[in-house]
């Protein structure tokens, strides 16, 4: 079993409104009248147990909170300090994952990540979809480094 701890978002883009980046660098912009669909970072945390489960076959993972206690061998954590929205046509998004291993409470991968992605569109669910692919590049490199374990 791995453990997939809570999802740590930066404050800026932790809302239920979708954050973007205007044309300065350093403005952001909260529209609200554009919403995440439930929770942003238990989504990322969601999609993250379903694109590992699928790609790490021989592991199961939960995500927190579990119902009942678990002997869970490793946990991963993934804190993403930006997410970029821009209205260029890109989607980023940048931070860190590391993975533990719960028996000797050892590090075992830290990982810096920034990924960029084009829009093919410039709606909101064009972003959303850019972002999901970006996230799956996110697991793909965790479950990469699971399969050395």
């Amino acid at each position: 079993i791995i453990g997939i701890a809570p999802i740590k978002i930066a404050n800026y883009i932790d809302n239920k409104e979708i954050t973007t980046i205007e044309e300065n660098p350093t403005k952001l912009k909260l529209h609200e009248d554009r919403m995440w669909l439930g929770g942003l970072a238990e989504n990322i945390q969601n999609t993250l147990k379903i694109d590992l489960s699928a790609k790490v076959k021989r592991y199961t993972f939960l995500s927190y909170p579990w119902d009942e206690p678990i002997d869970d061998k490793y946990r991963i954590y993934l804190k993403i300090d930006g997410i970029d929205l821009s209205n260029s046509g890109e989607v980023s998004i940048y931070g860190k994952w590391s993975i533990i291993d719960m028996d000797s409470n050892k590090l075992i991968k830290i990982n810096q990540f920034s990924y960029t992605s084009e829009c093919i569109g410039d709606s909101y669910s064009d972003k959303a979809e850019a972002l999901s692919i970006l996230i799956d590049r996110v697991s793909s490199d965790i479950a990469n480094e699971i399969k050395r374990l």
